[in-house]
């Protein structure tokens, strides 16, 4: 996207992967912007669309991908859940699903309506 000239800010858990993002994309014609960021917790997701809002003024879209594995997962217990552990499951779950929703409703107050 920054490739294209698009204004991105990149949110993840891992910083010092979004360190290399941001050095990796400094030489695009957009911009980028990174935010330490664990879906699963609303005022990071907050922190991050802030961040959005306070180099560009708004957002215009989100692309809310954050995802774990079950590593080693369904493959692992014979596709069955009965053996994976109920607190990694519930993680998944937290990261997967509810982080999504989560950031698509965090950046509803603040989108650009064009």
């Amino acid at each position: 996207m920054t490739e294209c000239g698009a204004r991105v800010v990149a949110a993840d858990s891992d910083s010092a992967g979004l360190d290399l993002l941001a050095e990796r994309l400094v030489d695009m014609p957009g911009e980028v912007r990174v935010a330490t960021t664990d879906v699963t917790d609303p005022s990071q997701v907050q922190a991050a669309v802030a961040v959005a809002v306070g180099a560009w003024g708004g957002l215009d879209v989100a692309f809310a991908n954050a995802g774990i594995s079950l590593a080693p997962g369904l493959a692992h217990h014979g596709g069955q859940l009965a053996g994976t552990d109920p607190d990694r499951w519930r993680r998944v779950l937290a990261v997967n699903l509810e982080g999504d929703c989560r950031c698509q409703a965090g950046r509803r107050p603040v989108r650009r309506r064009t």
